[in-house]
């Protein structure tokens, strides 16, 4: 099991630090695909449920338990020895679910070799706007944690992130139909831009 036992929670610059920290070595086997975590890339997701409207309606201590609620959730679906890496939320903070010097299960077309990091939104027509507010938050603080990705292994945003919906075996449309590649990976170079050059989160 690859779960982190608590989550953690952790502000914007706190994140970057701590995914630049990742070492170079150390990375872990894995029984399940009887390979070595490699990452190449990471794969943007969002959670559809809760949607950015619902997670305002929670309390703060409801928010605080859902990273932890969310690797329990994880830890019952069958086969299932990992979850998403990350979680992007509107808060000040955001979760790191899981080990990540090991593989996660996210994404069935990649998760032998991607991050996996979801969204707090439902960026759907009728739900959440992306471009907008705390639907906008969520997508800055994945967008910061994708960009210290991208810093650590030196990938370009351009070629490394995916998204699930092209994954055409599992048929989901995460990160959100009004979210377009171009939007989302501009948020990325932008907090790529910002990290590169020495500078905090806004």
């Amino acid at each position: 099991m690859t779960y982190l036992v608590p989550t953690l929670r952790l502000d914007r610059d706190a994140m970057t630090k701590y995914i630049l920290a990742i070492p170079k070595t150390g990375f872990k086997y894995s029984p399940n695909t009887g390979l070595f975590w490699n990452p190449v890339g990471v794969v943007w997701h969002n959670t559809g449920v809760p949607s950015t409207k619902l997670w305002e309606s929670w309390s703060p201590t409801t928010k605080e338990a859902w990273g932890d609620n969310l690797d329990a959730y994880y830890k019952n679906q069958e086969r299932w020895h990992s979850g998403p890496h990350f979680v992007g939320t509107p808060e000040t903070w955001s979760f790191v679910l899981c080990d990540l010097l090991a593989d996660g299960v996210h994404d069935s077309c990649r998760n032998r070799n991607y991050y996996g990091v979801e969204t707090v939104a439902n960026a759907e027509v009728g739900g959440d706007d992306p471009k907008s507010g705390a639907c906008l938050a969520a997508f800055q603080a994945s967008a910061n944690i994708i960009a210290s990705l991208c810093a650590r292994f030196k990938w370009n945003p351009r070629t490394a992130i995916d998204f699930h919906r092209n994954c055409k075996a599992d048929g989901h449309a995460c990160p959100g139909s009004l979210v377009t590649d171009d939007w989302a990976i501009g948020l990325v170079e932008t907090r790529l831009a910002e990290i590169n050059a020495g500078a905090p989160s806004p």
